[in-house]
């Protein structure tokens, strides 16, 4: 059987490697390693492997500021690396400054949606009660 490696790049041309080394592992040992880079299309192919092992690829070291996906195809392994967006971190609040009112409010599973269904139920009673008192009266 072949098992062919194909590596997508997602963002980032400029801090792209110029390669990178993928391992073939059979049945979870590396058995061989081989360099992708534009020269090769970003590709490889093994060919002639046995079909009674367990066959997989890896990237052997992720490029830095990237996250490594890798999913299969057929006989076609897809290494994506996706370049990670910047993300300002996130200000870690002073102590002894107040939050802003109610951005930290526990929650406390209180359902409001029940709130206008009874307070119009309420009134109905009400006017249901005040007629029948009303007809007694009579």
């Amino acid at each position: 059987m072949d098992v062919k490696v194909l590596k997508v790049w997602r963002g980032g041309a400029q801090q792209r490697p110029e390669e990178i080394r993928v391992q073939l592992l059979r049945d979870g040992k590396v058995c061989d390693t081989v360099t992708l880079s534009a020269e090769n299309g970003w590709r490889h192919t093994w060919e002639g492997l046995d079909a009674a092992h367990v066959w997989q690829v890896v990237e052997q070291t992720v490029p830095e500021g990237y996250t490594v996906s890798i999913s299969r195809e057929g006989i076609t392994f897809v290494i994506t690396n996706t370049l990670k967006p910047f993300e300002e971190p996130e200000p870690t609040p002073t102590p002894g400054t107040p939050d802003t009112p109610g951005e930290n409010l526990p929650q406390t599973g209180v359902l409001w949606w029940p709130v206008p269904l009874l307070a119009v139920l309420g009134a109905l009673l009400l006017l249901l009660g005040w007629g029948l008192r009303r007809r007694d009266e009579r």
